[in-house]
């Protein structure tokens, strides 16, 4: 059953364990949003998150997920609507490199740039649809 609490927005940050994406679910909730805390390997960073937000007054739920995969997509968004009702913001943080040296430009595999491209532009796609 969603909470309701019509005063207060509610949000999605993707890649917020840790780092940008963690920074802006504590900005959030610093501001009085309900925040959920989407990360896909770092539970333990995830949780840290959520608690200094849930600190700052705000509501916050950790949800695992993979961007680059579609139905993971529809599940951390249809656990916000469970949760608040509705989605008030999006922030697409989540996002992936690999370092190379760019004088070598076999450094980067295909199978490399299909990740990246997944995480970084399928998965900001997917997200926001």
């Amino acid at each position: 059953m969603p909470v309701e609490d019509k005063t207060r927005p509610c949000a999605i940050v993707t890649g917020a364990a840790k780092g940008i994406g963690a920074a802006c679910a504590v900005y959030l909730a610093s501001k009085g949003a309900q925040v959920l805390i989407n990360f896909k390997t770092s539970a333990e960073a995830a949780e840290k998150t959520a608690a200094r937000c849930r600190a700052l007054a705000g509501d916050a739920v950790i949800v695992q997920g993979d961007v680059s995969d579609d139905e993971d997509c529809g599940r951390i968004a249809e656990a916000a609507l469970e949760r608040w009702g509705r989605l008030d913001i999006l922030i697409n943080n989540a996002g992936l490199t690999r370092f190379a040296d760019p004088s070598d430009l076999a450094a980067l595999s295909a199978d490399d740039f299909a990740r990246i491209f997944a995480v970084n532009v399928t998965g900001t796609y997917q997200m926001s649809r």
